[in-house]
């Protein structure tokens, strides 16, 4: 998984996660990527969800995903803690 933040502003951030799949099954797999982005308290800040289908014995497949999130609290010497 690679995590990476395009644009980050007072009220918005853009994001983008890109998640690799491999499939080690002789044959080809229809597959769901899910991926949430959670705050430290446990509150679900954002989710998706992707099929794919991913071709036999070990190809990778790369899915991505990409959000805006309203309002994030962002890393500050007062604050130090990451997007969300």
């Amino acid at each position: 998984m690679k995590f990476s933040c395009k644009k980050i502003f007072k009220n918005n951030a853009d994001v983008n996660i890109k998640v690799a799949i491999e499939n080690n099954y002789s044959t080809s797999k229809l597959v769901t990527a899910t991926v949430k982005l959670i705050d430290r308290s446990g509150r679900k800040i954002i989710e998706d969800k992707k099929m794919i289908n991913c071709n036999a014995l070990a190809n990778r497949s790369v899915v991505d995903f990409s959000f805006e999130i309203k309002d994030p609290i962002v890393w500050s010497v007062d604050a130090p803690t990451c997007i969300y």
